[in-house]
């Protein structure tokens, strides 16, 4: 009988009779689902979804975690406010992926403008 050292360096042989271990490597052992009407549409390619709740006795429901997302993402639309028209345009001024985005086109804006006058 060979040395365990040796026997455990050499590949095993498979065994015929796999019942079921070997998909053990192709998928993972729990699929985590969407959190939010937002997760579930980015993630599934839906072009609409409906929130499904709003939250009860100070908990967060659906409704406020998809908007949530949606200011964090950049997406500010009237729709999804509830107050009234100034508490909207504050949101548009005051969203930061916005301001951001808004920051990098201007930059780019001025880029090809620099090199638009150099030619």
């Amino acid at each position: 009988m060979p040395p365990p050292e040796i026997l455990s360096s050499l590949p095993k042989k498979e065994s015929r009779m796999g019942f079921g271990t070997e998909l053990k490597t192709v998928r993972p052992k729990s699929a985590i689902g969407a959190k939010s009407t937002i997760e579930l549409m980015a993630n599934s390619g839906l072009k609409y979804v409906h929130a499904t709740s709003r939250g009860r006795q100070g908990l967060e429901g659906d409704l406020e975690k998809s908007r949530k997302q949606l200011q964090e993402i950049g997406f500010v639309a009237r729709e999804n406010v509830e107050g009234d028209l100034d508490e909207y345009k504050t949101l548009l001024r005051e969203n930061e992926a916005t301001l951001s985005k808004k920051r990098q086109d201007q930059k780019l804006k001025e880029d090809s403008a620099a090199a638009c006058n150099q030619i």
